[in-house]
């Protein structure tokens, strides 16, 4: 029972963890002073794990104030909802794949971003399309924009050409 309690704070921990071991293991790779090297792309995961990580414990410590407050059919639902969820996700990151290079970076996570919003938008509340697509938008160009110009990597083009 305890375990149940404690599970997402747990996880949060577990993330925190994981990222310090990572950024000892990033400490070891050959530094390049003032360029983009082999420690920037795990510096920046390390930066995000960091912040994830974080937003879980907080996310743990929450969830172990109001467990036990649901009802038993409340976490029945709760597990429904969360394995068709996980089918979706798993289902859209396998279609994204597939459809990657026919498409394109940008095209392909754009659509992907804003199919994977829909889905994780929560049951009873209506989901914002144009709020959506916009944000999809937005990251899908300046994660292109950070590839092409920041790592100078090409990524597919697809049906967009001349970016």
């Amino acid at each position: 029972m305890a375990f149940k309690k404690y599970r997402e704070l747990l996880f949060g921990v577990f993330i925190l963890a994981f990222m310090i071991f990572y950024f000892v293991m990033t400490l070891q790779l050959k530094q390049t002073p003032g360029k983009v090297g082999a420690t920037t792309v795990p510096y920046v995961l390390c930066a995000g794990m960091l912040v994830l990580g974080i937003l879980q414990v907080l996310d743990g410590i929450r969830a172990a104030r109001v467990f036990g407050g649901n009802t038993r059919q409340e976490q029945d639902a709760q597990r429904e909802t969360g394995g068709r969820v996980l089918l979706v996700t798993i289902s859209l990151i396998v279609l994204y794949v597939a459809m990657f290079r026919m498409l394109g970076f940008i095209l392909a996570t754009f659509l992907y971003l804003s199919a994977q919003f829909c889905v994780l938008t929560p049951v009873g509340q209506k989901p914002k399309y144009l709020l959506y697509a916009v944000i999809a938008a937005v990251a899908a160009m300046l994660i292109y924009l950070g590839f092409r110009y920041g790592l100078n990597l090409m990524l597919p083009h697809g049906l967009i050409k001349g970016i």
